[in-house]
């Protein structure tokens, strides 16, 4: 025999051909089972269908077998299997029969997958983008009977489309995927109030990380319960790089977690909200993408029965969704998120009424800042189904007394106050409906350096520029950018109740409706809002008709209501058709509102309270204010451009420039109405009963020169004419 022959019985099967041939034919072969016997790995070349069909006496308990595919070699599947007991077993099945990752032989001895890192669902006979929903059940459960903590998925689709009850997740437990881009389950959530897990029990953890779950919903836009992920009875719950599309209902959701997180994860094409963690005590939503879904892209609100605090909402990025819903939240902190075609509330932090399941709390020590919402879209004009929805919508709803005499933090009737700091901690009960549950005011909100901003045109349909359309439960719509209610918002709603204790600074509010929105008992109290730009927008202040007093300084803000002359009453020289035409504010009654070191530019008038008329004296508190106006009488005046009100109450400056659009110098500074100086003024635009104050005072003769005071508008300047100088004596 020639020595290059050997090789070819250089096969498990030809191991004892060799032998044979190499001893002259003198040794029979050995049965290759033979060679197991010993619990050595067998270097057999079997799959794991062909296992069933071994003949497994001839193996030790202990034994194993690498199998080289599962249905066919290389085929993903197969793995390491050992022989764990002898005989007494049904023959010849496989995983998926006995519902775990052990299969029988010809004889019944069972055999057991060694579960590794390594080790997916294909090698209990998963096939790739084919429905293997037994399979997939078999591996989740092999692997929890074997104690392990992770649930590895294979590269590629698990189609678990003939569920008929959610995957059991029994204990703690990770479930692994290779990437969001690289491992999917796509299940039939098609029963309402079945999930694609099942949470019964509980646990001490859960993570899902970097894998996708795929629903129907892009071809069947009715709404029903059934999760793609719903956590429940889990202490520590983890979502990382995890994608849910097309879900009937949420995308990713826990309720009730000590700690749930939420990172780098993807929601889009859902038919309500995109990440809920409602009722959890500590969470942490950093980095997610929001996009296309009906609802809230994110939910972290208080329920009912619930006094949970400690929010981290970061850098998560929303397009064409709902905001941010807190309702009733306890110590929070949403920094650097952006929003593109928001609709409903971008921030909804309000105490909701007694009545409803959710947001029962008041909502107290909250930080939003550095956030940016781009192009907010009223509901009301996509598909009707929620409220409009506007910015911030902050409020307290449902603080009362209960039993006390008063709201905890407000005066009693006996001029005591009952401090709010012990009743935080009460929350909503069903059966109670705070009827004998003293909550306390919402209070504590910083809310500093967010932009809010509409950059679109108000014409034409929302995918003519491009953006494409809304995702809703029901089907896509479009939006008429026409209709101005459509791109609208305001920047705080308050609806029914006061809020207290709001600090904010730096925000910018650019093409929207109103910056402050009340009702008729909506308002801030021992607030205080600064350096703030409005531009372009509807008005500063709305207020229903009401006798409250407000406690809320504005000091520092930018506020153009008409930059680009476009309002319907504005005449083309810049001058107004009415004194009422554009109020930058509404108080209709509101008292306590401070005004400081403000400029105002393009409107028809700052307020509807008359600053000149001393019978609103601490109304309305007013000093150091700024107007520009192309100036030419006190009062109104349909003469005046710009801003169509001149007030001269409480020290305002006044800057005369060129309101005329028709004009070169269009927008240049003409002259300020100075309110100090060394000499009398002698050039530039003065109103009648204007007096400057002469800034270094010497007495004369007994007397000594306070300033001059301007006879008739205009800018001739003749001493003892136009200008009459005013003494005071000296005693």
């Amino acid at each position: 025999m020639k020595r290059r022959d050997i090789f070819k019985y250089f096969t498990v099967s030809g191991i004892g051909a060799a032998l044979g041939a190499i001893m002259g034919g003198k040794v029979s072969s050995p049965h290759p089972d033979t060679l197991l016997s010993s619990g050595k790995v067998a270097p057999i070349k079997m799959t794991v269908t062909e296992l069933t069909n071994l003949n497994g006496n001839r193996f030790k308990v202990g034994a194993v077998i690498d199998a080289m595919g599962f249905a066919a070699e290389e085929d993903g599947g197969g793995g390491r299997w050992r022989k764990t007991g002898v005989g007494g077993q049904a023959p010849g099945q496989l995983p998926a029969q006995r519902g775990n990752t052990t299969l029988t032989d010809a004889q019944g001895n069972e055999w057991a997958l060694i579960l590794s890192a390594g080790s997916t669902a294909l090698q209990v006979g998963l096939i790739d983008d084919v429905d293997s929903t037994p399979e997939f059940l078999a591996f989740v459960a092999g692997v929890q009977e074997a104690g392990k903590t992770v649930l590895p998925l294979h590269e590629g689709i698990t189609r678990v489309e003939s569920l008929t009850a959610g995957v059991p997740v029994l204990g703690s437990l990770i479930v692994q995927g290779k990437g969001k881009e690289a491992s999917t389950i796509i299940w039939n959530d098609d029963t309402d109030g079945r999930d694609l897990w099942d949470f019964t029990g509980s646990r001490d953890f859960f993570e899902a990380r970097d894998f996708t779950i795929r629903g129907s919903h892009d071809v069947n836009r009715s709404n029903i319960n059934a999760y793609p992920m719903l956590v429940r009875n889990t202490e520590r719950v983890i979502f990382k790089n995890l994608r849910s599309q097309y879900s009937r209902v949420m995308g990713i959701v826990a309720r009730d977690a000590l700690v749930a997180v939420a990172t780098e994860c993807s929601v889009d094409h859902c038919a309500r909200d995109g990440i809920s963690l409602a009722n959890c005590d500590y969470t942490v939503t950093a980095g997610n993408d929001v996009s296309y879904v009906d609802d809230d892209a994110i939910a972290v609100h208080n329920q009912y029965y619930s006094d949970q605090r400690n929010h981290i909402c970061i850098g998560n990025r929303f397009k064409f969704a709902q905001g941010i819903k807190m309702l009733g939240v306890h110590v929070a902190s949403i920094t650097g998120n952006t929003f593109d075609f928001c609709t409903g509330n971008a921030f909804d932090i309000q105490t909701l009424a007694a009545t409803e399941l959710e947001g029962g709390t008041p909502s107290f020590a909250v930080t939003i800042t550095g956030n940016t919402v781009s192009n907010h879209i009223n509901r009301a004009n996509i598909d009707g189904l929620n409220s409009a929805g506007d910015i911030f919508a902050l409020s307290s709803t449902s603080a009362q007394a209960g039993t006390l005499a008063a709201i905890p933090g407000t005066r009693k009737p006996d001029g005591t106050i009952d401090l709010p700091y012990a009743y935080y901690r009460n929350v909503y009960q069903q059966a109670d409906a705070n009827s004998t549950t003293p909550i306390p005011m919402s209070r504590g909100f910083t809310i500093s350096n967010n932009t809010v901003m509409r950059n679109i045109e108000r014409a034409g349909l929302l995918s003519d520029l491009g953006h494409g359309k809304f995702w809703m439960r029901d089907g896509e719509y479009d939006v008429d950018l026409s209709v101005k209610a459509a791109t609208n918002p305001s920047f705080f709603r308050l609806p029914d109740t006061p809020v207290f204790s709001v600090n904010g600074t730096g925000n910018t509010f650019i093409g929207g409706k109103w910056f402050i929105s009340a009702s008729s008992n909506g308002r801030m109290v021992d607030s205080k809002l600064t350096d703030t730009t409005i531009y372009d927008c509807d008005a500063l202040i709305t207020a229903e008709p009401t006798t409250n007093q407000w406690g809320l300084k504005l000091e520092g803000f930018e506020v153009d209501l008409d930059p680009y002359l476009q309002h319907a009453s504005r005449n083309t020289d810049g001058s107004w058709a009415g004194e009422g035409a554009l109020t930058a504010m509404t108080l209709q009654g509101a008292t306590g509102i401070e005004l400081v070191g403000n400029t105002f530019k393009n409107m028809s008038r700052i307020s509807d309270y008359d600053f000149n008329n001393a019978v609103r004296d601490g109304v309305l508190l007013a000093d150091g204010n700024v107007v520009w106006s192309g100036v030419s009488t006190r009062g109104y005046s349909a003469a005046n451009k710009g801003v169509g009100y001149i007030p001269s109450v409480g020290n305002t400056r006044v800057i005369n420039y060129d309101a005329d659009p028709a004009n070169a110098t269009f927008g240049e500074i003409i002259n300020e109405l100075r309110r100090d100086a060394q000499v009398q003024p002698t050039s530039g635009y003065y109103l009648d009963g204007w007096f400057v104050d002469k800034s270094i005072k010497q007495i004369s003769l007994g007397k000594v020169i306070t300033g001059w005071l301007k006879v008739g508008d205009g800018d001739l300047h003749t001493p003892g004419v136009n200008w009459r100088e005013v003494r005071a004596e000296v005693v």
